[in-house]
């Protein structure tokens, strides 16, 4: 009974409703809204906005009032409709307003700031994933993000792959006039020149391009610029001597020629060119012009092992008039005998000729890289084991060996016209549209309105690009590095192809990794005669001193000489001993005595950071140690005639019968004479950019082979490393010789600094110095000695980096002996 009156109370009450009328429940519970209404009234005294530290700005990001706001004035009247798009112009934001400043691609000139400085035209990509500077006057890629210590990678990438930078920020200035005239200003400014007459001739034709050393006028005696690379506009001619592979020309005949010059010497080399084109055209009354092509042409350095397999893929030379964009057709030609016949603007070289030869020069038209079909494709020939030991040979094979596939070359007259019109290329968005018309058409779709765009799209642009292609060799390896010359509007056409080619892109510090690990100086760093490395190191001194105040003095780095103090290299060619003396005989006297050579340093002007210079030809080293050494040949060169008195035989062909009649010191009043070496480590070691180059005594060499480790080590005490150099009132760096006995065990002579040290990852790891010649030559004398058993052709010297204690070993070879000008640079 008691579960059944249960189960009648729980079925008796009703369930709730399954609609609620919310003004109804409101009315019948009106009485207790009011109190609880009330009740809140009295707390906050009738005040119910928030609180005003606790209001949240929930609306802040949403601009439809203020657009309501702006339609009510629309139709009050109260603003014009030019009005309301000038105000929509004007709030554009900043990064809009650059992206739409970048689409643009005007035919010449860079993108600039405020303050004028240039932007390139890959500044846009490169801003993305690189660390920009700016630094000679434009906005470069310094190098990828991180703490730049990626260079294992970038080494990797050059030998099992490709890199590509891009180096716009280079100039040329073109030369134009009588050809002999050209030659007489040449010779006023560079040095080597001319070059051997094989070469000079395949330079003169456009075949290949020259190295030099741009001076100012009276070269080489007067002060250095920067290296350049110059390049003929080719000449063709009616015969060519197939016997020796030498082409007549007209010294009388009209010619161009570009001279490529660094961004930090640009106006200093203009300037120059620009004198002596003025001082030829008043001795010699003919008309020579100088002009500046920049803003007009680019470069775009590809390198690695599969640089040539990346050009491969994107360069489709035009062979046939298929132009129908109004660019200049070439009209095909198969056999040399109806090029030589056929114009100037259509003439067939085969391109795997030119790999035997260095330096080579290819001009071509090229379709455009973006828009690619199924066609010939350029032979780029794989790197051969070593240049053509006949250089003769190689120029006439360039011209003159035949082969079942021409390649055809066109003048490139759009780039060497100064005031020429190259059309910029197609825009992207209309190859997009065409891409996508050519998928509507093979579905047999209509494309009628796209077809339209495309046509207005391309009424001003041009499918295909006139280039120079030039091909050199890293040294040291077999990798090429090839340039691409084209116009400064094609940049980008041909930047994101290469890319996507799995090209690696890489900046100035990349590319300067690559350089050292080749053994090729970099400008300005391995130039401390130029006025561009002075102020190279003045920015970088500040930068370093500002970073260094921002640290705390317990942790802040050693100050250490930047640029490196040069002139103290002086004070050891005059100081040194006559004859290097064992460690153990050198007394505090030796080193402390004060003679009228110092007191004459020590008035000398400081200003100058590099007090001398640098010889970079065998013919300017040989005249300087005549001058030294006596001017007659048996006193410094007993066996070797006249006409061959180079470097190169002078320490290699007759080391074992040369020897100084006498050691005569540096006179104080000449200048230094620095040559190139590069120095690897004798057992270990790492050289960094700052250390200075020493040389050693007899006793560091006869325990060589005991010495090298950290517990017997030659080392200079810790208090002494901040005293090696102390830095004057003047701001100038002075080298500091001990006064006590046990501080002259410890004492090296300063003969060089290392300007480039190693690079982490290289197989063999080599630092580029410079090094003063005379001394490095009595450190050859001594180490070979009289008995001559050291026929070792690396001198011994020692490195220590300028924050460290330790001595280090290293081989030191000199440039000059391999080779009779050093002229090579990136």
């Amino acid at each position: 009974m008691v579960v059944e009156d249960c189960k009648t109370t729980s079925t008796s009450v009703p369930p709730p409703p399954r609609l609620l009328n919310v003004q109804k429940f409101t009315e019948s519970r009106a009485s207790e809204l009011e109190a609880l209404y009330s009740i809140i009234a009295d707390r906050v005294n009738n005040n119910f906005q928030s609180q005003q530290n606790k209001r949240r700005r929930t609306t802040g990001y949403d601009d439809r009032i203020a657009r309501k706001n702006s339609m009510k004035k629309q139709k009050l009247g109260q603003k014009s409709n030019s009005s309301i798009v000038n105000d929509h112009e004007t709030q554009l934001s900043r990064r809009s307003r650059r992206r739409k400043e970048f689409m643009r691609n005007a035919e010449t000139g860079f993108s600039t700031s405020l303050d004028g400085t240039k932007r390139l035209r890959t500044h846009l990509w490169h801003t993305k994933s690189f660390k920009m500077v700016k630094q000679w006057g434009f906005y470069l890629p310094l190098g990828l993000q991180g703490s730049g210590r990626g260079s294992r990678s970038v080494l990797k990438w050059l030998k099992s792959g490709a890199v590509i930078h891009d180096e716009s920020y280079s100039c040329a200035v073109q030369l134009e006039g009588p050809e002999d005239s050209l030659f007489s200003i040449l010779r006023m400014v560079l040095v080597p020149f001319p070059l051997s007459e094989e070469l000079s001739q395949a330079v003169l034709r456009g075949i290949c391009y020259g190295s030099a050393l741009l001076y100012h006028i009276g070269a080489p005696h007067s002060h250095l610029i920067a290296p350049v690379t110059y390049m003929w506009r080719p000449s063709y001619q009616e015969k060519i001597n197939t016997e020796v592979g030498i082409f007549p020309t007209s010294s009388n005949s009209f010619r161009q020629m570009w001279v490529w010059l660094h961004a930090a010497a640009f106006d200093e080399g203009f300037n120059a060119l620009n004198s002596a084109c003025e001082k030829m055209m008043n001795e010699e009354n003919v008309s020579v012009g100088c002009f500046s092509r920049g803003g007009q042409l680019a470069k775009l350095e590809v390198m690695g092992s599969k640089a040539s397999e990346v050009l491969l893929k994107i360069l489709h030379p035009v062979s046939e008039a298929s132009n129908v964009s109004g660019d200049i057709g070439l009209t095909s030609c198969s056999v040399l005998k109806n090029a030589i016949s056929s114009p100037p603007e259509s003439k067939v070289v085969h391109l795997h000729c030119a790999d035997s030869l260095s330096n080579s020069v290819v001009s071509l038209t090229v379709q455009d890289p973006r828009d690619l079909e199924k066609g010939n494709l350029i032979e780029l020939a794989a790197p051969t084991s070593g240049p053509s030991s006949n250089t003769g040979e190689s120029i006439s094979s360039l011209w003159l060996k035949a082969d079942i596939d021409p390649v055809e070359l066109s003048d490139s007259k759009d780039l060497w016209t100064l005031y020429g019109q190259v059309n910029v290329p197609v825009e992207d968005s209309v190859l997009v549209q065409k891409r996508h018309e050519k998928r509507l058409a093979f579905f047999h779709l209509d494309g009628v309105t796209t077809k339209k765009l495309v046509t207005e799209g391309e009424k001003h642009s041009a499918h295909y690009c006139p280039i120079l292609l030039l091909k050199s060799t890293i040294e040291g390896s077999s990798l090429l590095r090839w340039t691409i010359i084209l116009p400064v509007s094609w940049i980008k056409a041909f930047w994101i192809p290469l890319i996507v080619n799995r090209a690696h892109a890489i900046g100035l510090r990349e590319r300067r990794w690559i350089a050292i690990s080749g053994g090729i100086p970099t400008f300005p760093y391995d130039f401390p005669d130029s006025r561009a490395y002075s102020d190279l190191m003045a920015s970088e001194a500040v930068a370093h001193q500002q970073m260094a105040e921002l640290r705390p003095l317990s942790v802040r780095p050693l100050k250490v000489p930047i640029p490196s103090p040069w002139d103290c290299v002086k004070l050891s060619a005059v100081e040194w001993p006559t004859t290097i003396q064992n460690a153990q005989t050198l007394d505090a006297q030796t080193f402390h005595s004060e003679p009228a050579n110092r007191r004459l340093l020590e008035q000398e002007d400081a200003g100058t950071s590099f007090q001398g210079f640098v010889a970079r030809t065998s013919t300017l080293l040989i005249s300087f140690l005549n001058e030294i050494y006596g001017n007659s040949n048996s006193e410094l060169l007993p066996d070797v005639p006249n006409e061959q008195r180079i470097f190169s035989v002078l320490l290699n062909k007759v080391r074992n019968s040369w020897v100084l009649k006498e050691t005569r010191e540096l006179p104080t009043e000449r200048k230094l004479c620095f040559v190139r070496v590069h120095l690897h480590a004798y057992k270990e070691g790492a050289f960094e950019e700052g250390a200075v180059v020493c040389a050693p005594v007899h006793t560091d060499l006869s325990l060589s082979t005991s010495w090298w480790d950290e517990k017997t080590a030659l080392q200079i005490p810790h208090s002494s490393v901040k005293s090696y150099f102390m830095q004057l009132p003047s701001g100038k760096w002075e080298l500091q010789i001990p006064d006590n006995p046990a501080a002259c065990q410890w004492h090296r002579w300063p003969i060089g600094f290392v300007t480039s040290g190693f690079v982490r990852g290289s197989t063999k790891p080599v630092a580029i110095a410079l090094c003063e010649a005379t001394l490095l030559l009595r450190l050859r004398q001594e180490q070979r000695g009289e008995t001559k058993e050291n026929e070792r052709p690396e001198i011994f010297v020692l490195v220590r980096n300028l924050t460290s204690t330790a001595y280090r070993l290293a081989l030191a070879s000199i440039v000059l002996e391999d080779q009779e000008a050093d002229s090579s640079f990136v």
